[in-house]
């Protein structure tokens, strides 16, 4: 399984960011398997408009980041994506 890891946001060229932005892009197979179809996640992320996977999907963003903030002591704003998505 293929996956990347990308840091995005101020924390690139800041000394001392307020946050770190962590962006994981899994395969779309496995993230439609554990949220939704990489087209329904676009479509209810532009109406708002959320499903219980949805939820899902940012209650595992929020746990992973706070894990990883507590380990690293850095604030951590982490989400995962499929890989289809990764170029928009």
């Amino acid at each position: 399984m293929k996956i990347r890891l990308r840091q995005v946001g101020s924390s690139l060229v800041k000394e001392n960011p307020r946050d770190w932005d962590l962006l994981l892009f899994i395969p779309d197979d496995v993230f439609s398997k554990l949220y939704l179809e990489p087209k329904r996640f676009l479509e209810e992320g532009k109406t708002g408009a959320w499903s219980s996977e949805r939820w899902d999907w940012a209650k595992d963003c929020v746990e992973i980041g706070r894990t990883l903030a507590n380990i690293s002591n850095k604030n951590i704003d982490f989400k995962i994506f499929p890989e289809s998505l990764e170029v928009i």
